[in-house]
């Protein structure tokens, strides 16, 4: 079935489509457009939420090292006065412990004899151990304080808390470690720094923190309500993760491709990149930023992950307030477009088109319309003034001419009735003069008749006198 459409609605559905299509173009360009700046905006968002996020780790892991470098520094000044109480340490660590209640533990360890020489007396106390050193240990079970000894510091994979301090003369922080306190497995870090006397490291002061407390606090970071944040130490080793059974675990062992971050945390150096995290599951924006501790030569890192997807939304979501906007513009346009062409084409044209029917049925004493205008329908309703004037002239003309033709008709009527008029004038005097010369024909031949007559009654007459002389020349002859 074929469809036949007005020339408004091809101009509407023309000018419509044009419109739709280049809206549509012109949508996908500056969604594009807005689509990479948005996604700027939130790589530029995500670098800055990750060096807060860095920057209050780094805070809060420097608060609490300086809190076991100004244990350190105390014990120091008490051995520098020659204090040698083990009560006055012990109230030291104690009284520290108290003032920050966000502590799992408070410690300190001498080396042997460092603190007062007498270590064989406190062989088997309870805060210490079999060797009698100074191993005084402050630590939190369940919101109650508990005395203990400082253990596992003289060998083994996780005696780096004491023996790093002791070797290198510098602070520590040490990869998560699980100790038990009060009977109970614990998930710590321990943040330690050297006790010196005359310039020779004599012990280690130390803080000790609950990790679940760190990773919860980590864990409820989420960027975009859809990442997360992890933090490792300098040696790439997992500080917080939201799976638990992750935490100690090397940063290559969580991602297939974490090599490089790997390398960068193990560096101090920052790193980003777009690559799929396990933890959400997702492809992220991963950026790997340094924590700069204060007190630590290296630092450790934080590395969060953004859900790409999540940082694409806003774009999308202007993407999708686009789109409506624009197909509300097209209706908007598409109907305006509408008015117009039944204002300014459609209508005059119309108007134009019944003018054109008026005087093709011959009317000419009608008035054109929009002759004023400046556009093509002006021009056609001048046209149709001008076609107008001409036909009503061609019309006069005609009925001029028709006058003419009547009037000449009427002439040659005339013409002819005078000439007929004339004919039978004459006619009439040439049938009167024959009536006269046919009734002096009769005359004659009655005249002529009339000699006839005599004529032959003569001749009867004769024609009995020569009978009567046959008769008597007979009787002669008979008589001869």
């Amino acid at each position: 079935m074929r469809i036949s459409l007005g020339l408004s609605a091809k101009i509407i559905l023309i000018g419509g489509g044009a419109l739709a299509a280049l809206l549509a173009i012109g949508i996908l360009a500056v969604s594009r457009v807005a689509e990479d700046r948005v996604l700027d905006l939130s790589r530029e968002s995500g670098r800055t939420l990750s060096r807060e996020i860095a920057q209050e780790a780094a805070r809060n892991l420097s608060l609490d090292l300086s809190i076991a470098r100004g244990i350190a520094g105390t014990m120091e000044t008490l051995k520098a006065q020659g204090v040698s109480s083990r009560a006055t340490y012990d109230a030291v660590l104690e009284r520290n412990f108290t003032e920050h209640p966000d502590l799992l533990a408070v410690w300190a360890a001498f080396e042997p004899n460092a603190v007062d020489g007498q270590d064989i007396l406190f062989q088997g106390e309870e805060n210490t151990d079999d060797t009698g050193r100074y191993l005084t240990r402050f630590s939190r079970v369940k919101e109650a304080r508990e005395l203990g000894a400082v253990t596992g510091y003289a060998d083994g994979p996780d005696a780096g808390f004491y023996r790093s301090p002791i070797e290198t003369g510098k602070p520590y922080a040490s990869p998560p470690v699980i100790r038990r306190i009060a009977g109970i497995d614990v998930q710590t870090i321990s943040l330690t720094a050297p006790i010196r006397l005359d310039g020779k490291v004599i012990g280690v002061a130390g803080v000790d923190l609950n990790l679940k407390v760190w990773n919860d606090r980590l864990n409820a970071i989420h960027p975009l309500d859809a990442g997360n944040a992890v933090l490792f130490t300098d040696g790439a080793l997992t500080v917080t993760h939201p799976d638990p059974s992750k935490i100690g675990a090397p940063l290559t062992d969580l991602s297939a491709d974490a090599a490089d971050f790997a390398d960068a945390v193990r560096r101090g150096e920052a790193l980003e990149r777009t690559a799929w995290s396990p933890s959400v599951e997702a492809m992220v924006f991963r950026n790997a930023v340094p924590v700069a501790v204060t007190g630590l030569e290296r630092p450790w890192s934080v590395l969060v992950n953004i859900r790409e997807d999540a940082m694409r939304a806003a774009s999308w979501e202007i993407r999708d307030a686009m789109v409506i906007g624009g197909i509300v513009l097209v209706v908007l346009i598409v109907a305006a477009l509408a008015v117009t062409v039944w204002l300014l084409v459609q209508r005059p044209l119309k108007a134009s088109m019944t003018t054109i029917g008026r005087l093709t049925d011959g009317e000419t004493a009608i008035d054109v319309s929009g002759t004023h205008r400046r556009d093509e329908i002006g021009g056609l309703n001048r046209a149709l003034v001008h076609f107008r004037d001409t036909l009503a002239e061609a019309e006069r003309l005609r009925l001029a001419q028709a006058a003419a033709e009547r009037r000449a008709e009427e002439a040659r009527r005339e013409s002819t009735l005078g000439l007929a008029d004339t004919l039978e004038r004459e006619v009439r005097g040439i049938a009167d003069e024959m009536t006269e010369l046919a009734h002096e024909l009769e005359r004659g031949a009655a005249e002529m008749r009339g000699i006839a007559d005599t004529t032959s009654a003569n001749s009867a007459t004769v024609a009995a006198a020569g009978e009567e002389t046959n008769v008597n020349v007979q009787t002669v002859a008979t008589a001869t």
